[in-house]
């Protein structure tokens, strides 16, 4: 299933990748994040790619897909890895938690994984001392997969794991932080506000939300988990913004003071 991701403008001034990576190839690359799933990874045949990136492009075939695979997983780059399990070819991504939020830690991955990555604590890229490793596309030793040392190995979502940073009873510890550069509701978000909160304008909602956190520099402004702070967000918006009885359009504030009110105050999450 395609999923909707976002490219930040720092992608644009990756020189490595357009000095050494075909305009095509680059193109690609962002076709690539929409196919793989939380942990980087997704179908290697070239054909099935060839037909959902560039499907109405005549002049590109499986042939041109897989030479620019071999760009991108070039030495220096590193940008994909192509494997196979049982005679399935597979791709994987090592450097997408660098462009994305990705929450691997909430849904299993239905593709095998990489064979360095595949949990066996003999294999060089497994790391046992984070729970659930065997299903991230990051291990401890990840630089091995050419990933990208300055992209964490989670990227600041709805929750931080601390790699080998162990509470009591062996818990991997959350760390707060600021809201995250370019934050968005997934498209889970979004069909959970749409369906619980039909009357809330959710977009414009988030888009407060955004600013209200972005403008704070207090320590009030670090969270351990920012899915749920947007969902108190509009589960506030709900108390203060109430639907009309037997309509899910929107209601008008019971005076003028309440929006200015609800726009200043600072809601707790």
């Amino acid at each position: 299933m395609a999923r909707i991701r976002s490219v930040k403008p720092e992608f644009w001034d990756d020189r490595k990748l357009a000095k050494r990576t075909s305009r095509d190839t680059r193109l690609l690359y962002v076709g690539l994040w929409n196919l793989a799933d939380e942990h980087g990874r997704l179908n290697g045949d070239p054909l099935w790619v060839k037909g959902k990136i560039f499907p109405f492009d005549d002049d590109i075939d499986a042939k041109a897909i897989t030479a620019m695979l071999d760009e991108l997983a070039a030495p220096g780059l590193e940008c994909v890895i192509c494997y196979e399990v049982e005679d399935d070819p597979y791709i994987f991504l090592p450097k997408l938690a660098k462009h994305q939020r990705l929450e691997p830690w909430k849904v299993e991955s239905r593709l095998p994984a990489p064979p360095r990555l595949n949990g066996n604590s003999s294999e060089p890229g497994s790391d046992q001392s984070v729970p659930g490793s065997d299903r991230l596309p990051f291990g401890s030793n990840s630089s091995e997969f050419g990933t990208d040392e300055s992209a964490p190995s989670y990227v600041a979502g709805s929750m931080e794991h601390v790699a080998g940073s162990m509470g009591h009873g062996g818990r991997a510890r959350r760390r707060a932080t600021r809201i995250p550069e370019g934050f968005a509701p997934t498209a889970d978000m979004t069909a959970w506000a749409r369906a619980t909160f039909p009357h809330i304008d959710s977009a414009r909602e988030t888009e407060k939300f955004i600013d209200y956190w972005e403008s704070r520099g207090d320590k009030g402004a670090l969270k351990l988990d920012w899915a749920k702070t947007w969902k108190n967000w509009l589960r506030n918006a709900d108390e203060r913004f109430p639907r009309t009885r037997g309509s899910p359009s929107r209601q008008p504030y019971r005076n003028p003071d309440d929006q200015s009110r609800y726009e200043t105050e600072e809601l707790r999450a």
